[in-house]
């Protein structure tokens, strides 16, 4: 037997085939960060393809208010520099905290590089330096940093974009009590 026969890990993670609010309905899993996943979800509202961000159940229980968590995350959103993911609806269902944003095929910078990526000079630094103009946008909205920006939760969208997602939340969720 495994260690994960008897120690769950992460429990509460969401599952293709869950659907959030009666609304959303998971299709296929996108990509994770290591505390969230991202899926392509139907809304069965509008009947477009949303990208939703579906944090594992620990979370939720960690924090003592995830409202607070919630509120944070939605406030910082547009101020959180143009190639932060915009966050439209959140919420929590079934004890997921959860992100709705437009779609958009995303993978993660850590992924990228496991699959032998490789970046030329001239690229690595075009992407850098977007992401570093970006953050500097978001720090003159917000005087607030990122603080918790790893290849995890850097993205290339389908377009070659890079993208970013939780701008100015770590610093907050450091002063939870129950959190830390």
């Amino acid at each position: 037997p495994s260690c994960n026969d008897t120690i769950q890990l992460r429990r509460g993670r969401m599952q293709v085939g869950t659907t959030i609010k009666g609304r959303y309905k998971t299709l296929y899993k996108v990509s994770d960060d290591g505390f969230s996943a991202y899926f392509a979800a139907l809304d069965k509202k509008s009947e477009k393809i949303k990208l939703i961000r579906a944090f594992d159940k620990t979370l939720t229980f960690s924090l003592q208010q995830p409202e607070v968590f919630l509120d944070l995350a939605r406030d910082f959103s547009p101020h959180g520099g143009y190639c932060q993911l915009p966050i439209h609806e959140s919420g929590i269902d079934d004890d997921f905290i959860y992100q709705v944003m437009p779609f958009t095929q995303i993978e993660s910078v850590e992924k990228l590089i496991d699959s032998g990526y490789i970046w030329g000079p001239v690229q690595a630094l075009d992407l850098i330096y977007e992401l570093m103009l970006s953050l500097d946008e978001a720090y003159i909205a917000t005087k607030s940093g990122h603080f918790s920006l790893t290849p995890r939760n850097i993205f290339i969208n389908e377009g070659g974009f890079l993208l970013y997602n939780d701008f100015g939340i770590a610093a907050h969720l450091l002063q939870d009590q129950r959190f830390v």
